[in-house]
């Protein structure tokens, strides 16, 4: 499957995923939301009652098709492949760059086109924290494909934040 055709079904999952990561990470306080009142000014020339501050986090999805169920209850991947001279997804995880994404949804499709069966969030930054803490983790893992497995119970720590 090509690039464009892999990305046009990925993308069909987008809104979806967009309101679980957004639940998810409201649910269980991993989003610093922060009510600050206005000035009197802004109060009394614009009507501001109130800001609502947001930290800003950076997501990553990943879609697998319905045949992956079974190894979405026990890991998730990333790849090894590296793009246009670009790091692959691992290092940047390991790197624990700030740059990179604060989290992964992982997800697999359901039957309907668009929909999805369940979805877990994975804190990236503990996952690349214990990866290079514990490289045993990835003398365990299994590499193929351009994509290493990473069963959950190979990290010391949790990294699987919710699950919807």
């Amino acid at each position: 499957m090509s690039y464009q055709t892999s990305r046009n079904w990925a993308d069909a999952y987008l809104p979806q995923q967009n309101q679980i990561a957004c639940g998810l990470l409201l649910e269980k306080n991993l989003i610093s939301v922060v009510f600050t009142p206005p000035t009197y000014a802004e109060d009394a020339i614009s009507g501001v009652d109130t800001y609502i501050d947001i930290s800003r986090l950076k997501l990553a999805y990943r879609v697998r098709k319905q045949s992956d169920h079974d190894y979405w209850r026990k890991g998730f991947t990333l790849r090894t492949s590296k793009k246009n001279g670009h790091l692959s997804e691992l290092e940047k995880v390991m790197a624990q760059s700030a740059d990179y994404a604060d989290y992964l949804l992982y997800s697999v499709a359901d039957d309907e086109p668009g929909q999805l069966m369940c979805s877990c969030l994975i804190d990236l930054k503990s996952c690349g924290a214990q990866l290079v803490a514990y490289p045993e983790i990835l003398n365990k893992a299994h590499f193929g494909n351009g994509f290493v497995d990473l069963p959950y119970e190979l990290f010391p720590d949790h990294i699987v934040m919710g699950i919807h």
